[in-house]
């Protein structure tokens, strides 16, 4: 009896519901007139596209479209229409209550479990007041009764509507629901609202990629069938430099939604470039703009150099306002995650493993996607918490995983399996095949033996005549390009000062450096010139010292390495700059390890219970170090050097870097307590406008002070003109690229003895910071800089006051 009349209670209010209903979304949803209903049919519309794609199932499609109906219904109440209707009022939480809970009075309430995650995502659709706060009050209850007073089917959601949606959202099932149901409305609603599409097909791809294989006359290998072969698997595939990883990553891809994440941005614009003019290269007019996005913090500039590149119509016609919409529509495109293929930084999506109001969006959109992490062994032990974090929740919400990389490590294979479960494993690699013959020379790096072997290239030459640019590759003969690596800066500007003056003046303009504190022009200039001396067919006699920007970021391809150790991963990274394609003979040592390096560089042993603290220059785990040089002695067989072929390099990371020989380093510590800090996150807690995931955070873009004298009108002019409200979006973008042409980052700590210098009068030089927004400035650094050294920083002395006679 008791059940059925709750039945029929039921259906009264649910005709009651879908009568009114029908008045309520002929009210505005949107100040330009545009009706609830309309709104709604748009967010429709393109929850279909996603059922139509295969992205979502039969049920989430179901719940995503109730979603949709239900969440703009609190718009419709007398004074959020008076807003509407008249622009310049403004909100009054006084007098209103968010139209996002308002809406969770205005659903048909039941006691089924779907009512409660619907509450849920509606509710929670906009970062709007504190949800259940303004649910419990008994004031706002009240108020909001009042503001919906006009339909009889508003019910309150019911005490115990916050703890229904808390027990949901602790049930494995159910949270997974939720969390789709209410990104994927996220989605819906903003590509409603901005009038845009919520995805793009993936057609093309596989096509694509096998017609790339086809026009080069290339078979896929062993490694490229593996993936090829489990493209409904989540797998790892270790693959020795040269072996087509990109490629694999695109056949494991296939014709569906994917996403490819690399850990530095020249990295991700190269492989940008070479996917759109090698691979994808469509024919059609704007083609490729649907089919391949591009997402990192200089996304816009990239692009727009890109247009420039290729000659837009835009470019053609001047028209400034053309371009503008161009270059924001494709990043856009991308910013909404609506593009088949994405490359990406992880700093742009990974946020959301911080479970800020509407990180469902990015999660719900990665679990119906595909996920390529590439050379996942760049990653600090913070950010592969992270990443590794991330990776979980993406396969528990659907989505794949594949981690392809040169070098994995079986203590990161085993942290992945324990968080994320099991993955297809593969390596591949010529293990015969010796492309390195390494000695060790254990003292600190210094620059007599490079000296040594750039005159005795420069004495071949002279012997032999200066080779013809393809002889090197029909030879195999080495041509005399050095690569010098340092693990520091400071060593890298030592190492180039010292060989300068060995060279001589004659040879300067063959000595080349390259580091990451340069202003981007130089630096742009300096990674464009590598690229050109470290192909292969380049013969010129050069050598160039770096830090570890080179490991991963650029396809170069030297003759000689000498480098100090860091880790086996990092120095296995580091060869790989070195007889790329294997095509070189290997008669003499071709790689140099100095296995010494500076004590303050090396972060002391990890013991249980000890501040690890107080060293701000050390950034080596001493550990990992440790067992990094055992590594390489013991697989050269304590000789002083020898051949080290690919097998070998891996049975090295097999051997030495287990999670046996690694669990009480710093490393793991700070792995275990990132981990540990985002497991005890509590939803929402966060605010998203304070989250930082990238390595950026510790550092300041700055404008040296001879740079600022050399061209300050040039830099004002163009602040000028970003301050002013007539210049149009894309001249923003344009000046503000050209005055970040002028800055290098620099680590937070060095601008704020900066500014304490100046405060406390000290020998430092103010410079006013520029002013490029309403709230943002640049500073103007006193320092040291030049296009061949690059950023010093400077030491400030106190000065002493001058006596005044009178």
């Amino acid at each position: 009896m008791g059940i059925s009349m709750e039945k029929t209670e039921g259906n009264r209010t649910r005709e009651l519901f879908d009568h009114e209903m029908g008045e309520m979304i002929k009210q505005a949803a949107k100040s330009d007139g545009i009706t609830i209903a309309a709104h709604n049919h748009a967010l429709l519309e393109r929850a279909k596209v996603l059922l139509d794609l295969h992205y979502i199932n039969r049920e989430i499609y179901e719940l995503l479209c109730k979603a949709c109906e239900y969440h703009d219904l609190g718009k419709a109440n007398p004074r959020m229409q008076e807003r509407l209707e008249h622009h310049e009022l403004r909100f009054d939480e006084e007098k209103e209550i968010p139209h996002n809970v308002l809406s969770m009075y205005l659903m048909p309430k039941d006691a089924s479990p779907e009512y409660y995650m619907l509450l849920f995502a509606v509710g929670f659709h906009h970062d709007y007041g504190d949800v259940f706060r303004l649910l419990e009050d008994h004031e706002k209850r009240e108020l909001a009764e009042e503001l919906l007073a006009q339909w009889s089917c508003a019910r309150y959601p019911g005490g115990k509507a916050i703890t229904k949606i808390i027990t949901y959202l602790k049930q494995s099932e159910t949270k997974q629901k939720m969390i789709l149901v209410k990104g994927l409305l996220h989605k819906c609603d903003y590509a409603a609202s901005g009038e845009t599409e919520i995805e793009y097909p993936n057609d093309f791809l596989m096509r694509k990629t096998r017609q790339f294989f086809e026009e080069n006359h290339y078979l896929c290998n062993e490694m490229q069938r593996f993936c090829l072969e489990r493209q409904d698997r989540n797998i790892m595939v270790v693959g020795q430099t040269g072996m087509g990883k990109t490629e694999a990553a695109l056949l494991w891809i296939g014709d569906h939604k994917g996403f490819i994440f690399l850990p530095v941005k020249t990295a991700i614009n190269k492989m940008y470039d070479r996917i759109r003019e090698e691979i994808i290269k469509d024919e059609s007019a704007d083609g490729i703009e649907k089919q391949l996005g591009l997402l990192h913090s200089d996304a816009v500039s990239k692009l727009l150099e890109q247009q420039e590149k290729e000659g837009g119509y835009s470019q053609n016609t001047g028209d400034t306002a053309c371009q503008e919409m161009d270059v924001m529509t494709d990043h856009n495109r991308s910013r909404q995650l609506a593009m088949p293929l994405t490359i990406s930084t992880v700093d742009q999506l990974f946020d959301f493993v911080f479970q800020y109001q509407t990180y469902e969006l990015k999660l719900a959109t990665l679990a119906y996607s595909k996920i390529v992490i590439d050379e996942i062994q760049m990653y600090g032990a913070d950010l592969l918490a992270d990443l590794i974090y991330g990776l979980k929740m993406i396969r528990e919400a659907g989505g794949k995983i594949a981690v392809t990389t040169a070098t994995l490590a079986p203590f990161v294979k085993e942290l992945m399996e324990e968080e994320i479960g099991p993955f297809d494993y593969g390596v591949f690699c010529d293990r015969q095949q010796v492309r390195h013959k390494v000695k060790i020379i254990p003292s600190l790096i210094d620059t007599e033996a490079i000296s040594e072997k750039f005159w005795q290239c420069m004495h071949k030459r002279d012997m032999t005549g200066s080779m013809e640019e393809n002889d090197s590759d029909k030879s195999g003969e080495t041509s005399g390009k050095i690569l010098v690596i340092c693990n520091t800066i400071t060593k890298a500007q030592w190492m180039y000062q010292e060989l300068c003056k060995q060279l001589g003046e004659q040879n300067k303009n063959r000595v080349h450096l390259l580091h990451s504190k340069f202003i981007r022009r130089d630096r742009a200039q300096k990674e464009d010139a590598i690229c050109v001396c470290g192909a292969f067919a380049h013969t010129e006699t050069v050598i160039w010292i770096s830090t570890s920007l080179v490991e991963a970021s650029l396809d170069i391809d030297f003759d000689y390495l000498y480098t100090e150790l860091q880790d086996t991963p990092s120095l296995l990274q580091r060869m790989g700059r070195v007889n790329r394609k294997g095509k070189k003979e290997v008669c003499d040592y071709n790689c140099y390890v100095y296995t010494q390096i500076e004590e303050k560089y090396l972060e002391p042993l990890y013991v249980a219970g000890r501040n690890q603290s107080g060293n701000n220059t050390a950034f080596i785990d001493q550990d990992i170090f440790d067992l990094s040089k055992l590594a390489l002695e013991e697989s050269l067989g304590y000789e002083e050097g020898g051949a080290l072929s690919e097998g070998c390099k891996i049975d090295m990371m097999e051997k030495y870097f287990t999670m046996e020989r690694l669990s009480d380093t710093n490393y793991m510590q700070k792995y275990k307590k990132q981990m540990g800090a985002l497991k005890d996150i509590v939803l929402y807690e966060l605010a998203k406008k304070d989250i930082k995931i990238r390595g950026d955070i510790f550092t300041k873009d700055v404008i040296p002070a001879c740079i600022y004298e050399a061209y300050q009108q040039e830099i004002e002019d163009g602040a000028k003109k970003l301050r002013s409200s007539n210049t149009s979006m894309i001249e923003k973008i344009k000046e503000r690229n050209h005055i970040m042409q002028y800055t290098v980052p620099v680590q937070n700590y060095i601008v704020d003895a900066y500014n304490k210098a100046v405060r406390k009068r000290m020998s430092a030089q103010f410079y006013p910071p520029v002013k490029i927004g309403t709230y943002e400035t640049i500073t103007v650094l006193d320092c040291d800089y030049d296009s061949e050294l690059g950023f010093r920083a400077q030491k400030f002395q106190k000065v002493e006051e001058t006596p005044i006679f009178v």
